[in-house]
């Protein structure tokens, strides 16, 4: 049975006061992982965020979604995710990218496929207690004494083939087309195979944007500044479009979207990026719509064999969002 995350990033509006009361609200409500996200640039910080998660929680799981190893140091990882474990007695999970919107406002690269493997190769010894060569000189983080779960953020070819390679899981990004999904799950049981690994292994959390209200256009409206950040980072960058997506798509929709996402309006619901965005692009990236809508969706990706289904806890009404988002799981518990 598939079960339900969330995700939120902690914006310059919002106290961090606010963040233990929802997640003890999304604890209650039987989510079982919260996902804070990591980039320094517009958010509020996330090790932070999961320690104060981690002392207001019992059973739900916390991780990053997601940090990354170019603004944060390998080691300073390992010791943040070492006490985050201890904090919340074994519940961290370690979601880690390449840094795209961490990295770009402050002039540095995104990390390479190689330097994503070997950074996931480190922070597993390093996180067991173990003492690795790092840049050059050997390194033992003396308060690590916990290995803490890895899932790696993957949408392109070449990552996710990684993901099923070296990682412990997978942060599934980019799409709510169920054949895109299938495809992506499909190059991650490549990259295991490749591995000698079972896919079985590997714990598959695919993340969805969503907007629940029986308004369909604010719903759309909603999901609308996600979708124009994925076009720049994933829609731009995959060759080859299922007939069905390339058809919906219209002309220089996803170029235009790209060109016009701003990084500082990332997620907000007045960014201007989001008006280039189309109600028709948006439902083939996101899920918006009543909750009979929402429900036959996330109940569609959850026949696709993942073990988890990530949600985007929207700025605007949190709380009341969260109680939509638990109604329409109860939904799609019943029908998967």
């Amino acid at each position: 049975m598939v079960s339900f995350g969330l995700s939120m990033g902690v914006s310059s509006r919002e106290p961090m006061s606010r963040l233990p009361r929802l997640v003890s609200q999304a604890e209650n409500l039987e989510f079982d992982a919260f996902y804070i996200l990591d980039s320094q640039i517009i958010l509020k910080d996330a090790y932070i965020g999961l320690a104060i998660a981690a002392q207001s929680t019992n059973q739900i799981m916390l991780g990053t979604g997601v940090t990354n190893p170019v603004t944060r140091d390998l080691s300073v990882i390992t010791t943040a995710f070492s006490a985050i474990q201890e904090l919340s007695t074994g519940r961290a999970i370690l979601g880690i990218g390449n840094g795209a919107t961490a990295v770009d406002p402050v002039g540095l690269k995104p990390s390479t496929l190689k330097e994503m493997e070997t950074s996931i190769t480190l922070l597993k010894g390093m996180l067991a207690g173990e003492e690795v060569v790092y840049r050059g000189k050997p390194v033992k983080i003396l308060t690590a004494t916990n290995p803490v779960p890895i899932f790696l953020s993957a949408s392109q070819p070449k990552m996710l083939k990684l993901a099923g390679k070296v990682a412990d899981g997978v942060i599934l990004m980019g799409s709510s087309t169920p054949s895109l999904v299938a495809d992506q799950i499909n190059i991650i049981k490549d990259g295991a195979n490749e591995a000698g690994r079972d896919i079985k292994d590997i714990f598959i959390d695919l993340w969805q944007t969503i907007s629940v209200s029986e308004d369909k256009d604010k719903a759309f409206n909603d999901v609308k500044s996600w979708v124009a950040s994925q076009s720049k980072y994933w829609w731009q960058k995959v060759s080859d479009l299922p007939p069905e997506v390339a058809d919906a798509v219209k002309g220089d929709e996803l170029l235009t979207a790209s060109q016009n996402y701003k990084v500082d309006q990332h997620l907000s619901l007045k960014a201007k990026h989001k008006d280039f965005v189309s109600n028709e692009m948006a439902d083939l990236m996101a899920i918006a719509g009543d909750s009979e809508h929402c429900s036959k969706k996330l109940s569609a990706l959850a026949s696709l064999g993942v073990n988890r289904i990530t949600l985007t806890l929207l700025s605007g009404g949190r709380e009341d969002r969260l109680n939509a988002l638990a109604e329409v799981i109860k939904s799609v518990k019943v029908l998967v």
